[in-house]
C-alpha cells in the first residue's frame, strides 16, 4: 500500500484543482496503488480492491471522469503496456513503501520521456495557473479526456470486460488556458523563503541553559529554545518558570517517561501557571477477614 506524501504534491495545489467528488475518491484510489505508486486502470479490479464496502459504487463513467481530472491536474500519469492501462502517481520515492512485493515488481514503469515531459508541463503551467475558482472552472472546460504519452499506444484494455476510459489526446495538448494574451506561459521565478529565526539575548541564553538543565525531559531542544525566546523575556517570568519546573519535577519523574511533556509543549502551554498537585489523602486500612473473624468470636 502506498503512503501519502503530506509535504509533497498533495500539499494543496494539484488536488484543489479537482472537483469535490474527485477529491473525496482520491485517497481510496491512491492508497490502492502498489509499492511503486502504480494503479492498474481496470474497472472490475478497481471496484473489487477500492470499493468492496462502498455504497454506492461509482460507475465506469464516474471513475473515468476522476482519472481524467487526476491526469489533467498532474496527479496521475496514464500509460499503456501490453494492452493494459496503468496510472503512475507522481510522488517522491522516499514516501513509498520500502518493501515491494512480487506483484508490485511486475507492474510496468511509465515510459520515458513521456513521463518526464508530463511533469515538465506541470512546472510550466503551475506558475500561471489562475487562483480564482471561476477561472479554474472555465479552464476545465478547455479540454476533454486525458492524455497518454507520445508513442505509448492506443487505449486498448486487456479484455472486453475491462474498463474503457475513452479516447485520450496527446500530452502535448494544453490542459489549461494560458493567462497570457500571446498564448505563451509567463516566466515567474519563485521567491526564496526565508525561515524565521527567533534570536535570544545573552541573558535569555543563560536562563535557557539553566532551565534546560533543570527540566526533566531533554527532547526537541531547538523547538524549545524558540518557544523559550518568545515566552520568557523578563526576570520575573524566568523566576516563575524555574519555580514551577522545580515544583513539578518530582511528579513528572514519577510518571512514565513517555507521558512527560516535551519542553516546547510545556512552555507553549504556559504550564508554569498550573496549580500544584494536591497530595492524595491516605485511606483507612480495611480490616482483614481474620480481624473480622476475631471480633465475631470475642
Amino acid at each position: 500500500m502506498a503512503i501519502i506524501d503530506p509535504m509533497g504534491l498533495f500539499n494543496g495545489d494539484r488536488l484543489r484543482r479537482c472537483s469535490n467528488t474527485a477529491q473525496l475518491h482520491w485517497p481510496r484510489l491512491f492508497l490502492a496503488s502498489d509499492g511503486f505508486g502504480r494503479l492498474e486502470i481496470n474497472y472490475a479490479r478497481m471496484v473489487g480492491t477500492v470499493y468492496p464496502t462502498f455504497n454506492p459504487i461509482p460507475s465506469e463513467t464516474e471513475l473515468q471522469s476522476f482519472i481524467q481530472e487526476y491526469w489533467k491536474n498532474f496527479l496521475l500519469f496514464i500509460y499503456e503496456v501490453d494492452g493494459r492501462l496503468w496510472g503512475q502517481w507522481d510522488t517522491r520515492k522516499e514516501f513509498l513503501p520500502r518493501y515491494k512485493t512480487a506483484i508490485d515488481r511486475r507492474s510496468p514503469s511509465p515510459p520515458e520521456p513521456a513521463f518526464t515531459e508530463w511533469k515538465k508541463q506541470y512546472r510550466q503551467q503551475s506558475a500561471v495557473f489562475p487562483k480564482c475558482f471561476k477561472k479554474i472552472s472555465e479552464a476545465f472546460q478547455h479540454g476533454v479526456g486525458v492524455g497518454v504519452g507520445v508513442g505509448v499506444g492506443k487505449n486498448i484494455c486487456a479484455s472486453q470486460t475491462d474498463a474503457r476510459v475513452g479516447e485520450f489526446p496527446s500530452i502535448n495538448d494544453a490542459a489549461f488556458e494560458t493567462t497570457e494574451p500571446n498564448g505563451t506561459f509567463a516566466e515567474k521565478k519563485a521567491e526564496p523563503k526565508t525561515p524565521t529565526i527567533r534570536s535570544m539575548t545573552p541573558q535569555q541564553e543563560a536562563w535557557f541553559a539553566e532551565w534546560w538543565s533543570e527540566y526533566w525531559r531533554h527532547r526537541g531542544k531547538k523547538e524549545a529554545r524558540a518557544v523559550f525566546a518568545k515566552q520568557v523575556k523578563t526576570e520575573e517570568r524566568f523566576s516563575q518558570v524555574m519555580a514551577a519546573t522545580k515544583a513539578q519535577k518530582p511528579e513528572m519523574l514519577a510518571r512514565n517517561p513517555e507521558h512527560r511533556p516535551y519542553p516546547a509543549t510545556w512552555l507553549r502551554g504556559e504550564r508554569w501557571e498550573d496549580e500544584p498537585a494536591q497530595p492524595k489523602a491516605s485511606e483507612p486500612k480495611p480490616a482483614s477477614s481474620a480481624d473480622e473473624y476475631g471480633e465475631l468470636i470475642a
